[in-house]
């Protein structure tokens, strides 16, 4: 599976930029693979992994597309590429002017939201609001502001629920899910249902902590300021984390959703895009990687931190220097291929993790439910049962 020239080719189209030896290696693994690439499967994986935007304006940008006479062998997709591009760059400009309004909001309150992941990203690593798809508009306030924030964003129309069957209203949360919520879901998710042509909703998603209940690791939204600086983002006056502090919120994301057991049987925690954010981060950014550090051992994270560097080098080697990683090493070989830790069922991969990114259930034909079934069935301590090891 690995070895698939259709994932190499997503790997290597899917980057914030390409240089000129980039583009002729891609264009050098088209064509020896021309006849055989499987356009339909490569499409579908690089949508699954939230890269098919950028993929395809680099397909766009750089011609990347094969130059042959052979109608058979032509190209086809230019057009849907052009499509998917400028969609997501719509989609992304109203969910960016979403952003603005509720920004001014928080203000007129004294209250200046931190913006984390996709607005930050697409405007200082990404330089481009069509390539990276945004699902929310994830925030994080200081815990005494999160009451008056709500309240004002249930005056401009966001409320608790999920799209109702019209998917105009919101239905009602029943009370054994707010429970649920409470307990385990160290998040306020708020909606507001909207007809624009790619936009059925606006969620807003304040994160209250950056791990879930029940694992080794705690670090609660407190003492923002100190971690962050105020900046325009896309006009709006903001928050968003420094670099260091950045890329402690991507990797703690990553890992929360790389080993709880929800994501991975939703096949959400193995994304691209989640990996390939930590890289283009780290690039494209100045990381004074001694403050990292000691930010990392300062609040006691460094094995999640390591967990989603160690596999962001794996698929990128060397964008994370080596002593970083030495520095952080938790000297356990096993908690590299450990996952399931916030459900209290700590198992263990016995395949890669590239094998497993890449295990679409449309491989094998199957129903959606065979996607848990084949993860699990790779997994020695899952068949002891439920309660793992």
């Amino acid at each position: 599976m690995a070895d698939r020239a259709e994932i190499a080719l997503v790997f290597a189209a899917s980057r914030a930029n390409l240089s000129a030896g980039n583009v002729s290696s891609i264009q050098e693994l088209i064509g020896e693979h021309l006849g055989n690439l499987d356009w339909g499967w490569l499409i579908d994986q690089a949508h699954e992994h939230r890269v098919l935007y950028l993929m395809a304006r680099n397909f766009l940008r750089y011609r990347l597309y094969p130059q042959t006479s052979d109608p058979w062998l032509q190209f086809r997709h230019e057009e849907l590429f052009r499509l998917l591009y400028s969609a997501n760059r719509a989609r992304n400009q109203d969910l960016i002017d979403e952003l603005m309004v509720i920004a001014s909001a928080l203000e007129s309150q004294a209250i200046i939201p931190l913006v984390r992941k996709g607005p930050v990203l697409i405007q200082e690593v990404y330089f481009d609001r069509g390539v990276r798809p945004m699902a929310d508009l994830d925030l994080m306030l200081e815990p005494d502001d999160v009451p008056v924030a709500r309240q004002i964003l249930e005056s401009l129309g966001y409320g608790d629920g999920s799209l109702g069957a019209s998917s105009r209203v919101l239905a009602s949360v029943s009370r054994r899910e707010q429970v649920y919520r409470r307990l385990h879901v160290p998040n306020l998710v708020l909606r507001r249902p909207v007809d624009h042509p790619f936009v059925k909703e606006f969620v807003i998603d304040i994160s209250l902590n950056h791990f879930l209940p029940g694992t080794r690791w705690d670090l609660p939204a407190e003492q923002l300021a100190a971690r962050s600086q105020e900046t325009r983002l896309f006009g709006a006056r903001v928050r968003v984390f420094t670099a260091e502090e950045m890329l402690i919120d991507l990797t703690t994301h990553l890992f929360k959703e790389a080993t709880t057991l929800v994501y991975i049987q939703m096949r959400a925690h193995a994304n691209l895009l989640k990996f390939l954010d930590i890289a283009e981060l780290i690039g494209a950014a100045n990381i004074d990687w001694s403050v990292f550090v000691e930010r990392v051992r300062r609040y006691r994270i460094g094995p999640p931190v390591y967990h989603s560097l160690y596999h962001t080098d794996s698929l990128f080697p060397g964008v994370v220097p080596g002593h970083v990683l030495k520095a952080l090493d938790p000297r356990d070989p096993a908690f590299v291929r450990q996952y399931g830790f916030a459900d209290k069922q700590v198992r263990e991969w016995n395949n890669e993790l590239v094998d497993r990114m890449f295990a679409s259930p449309r491989v094998w034909g199957g129903p959606v439910s065979a996607a848990t079934e084949y993860l699990f069935s790779h997994d020695k301590d899952a068949r002891r049962g439920p309660g793992g090891r």
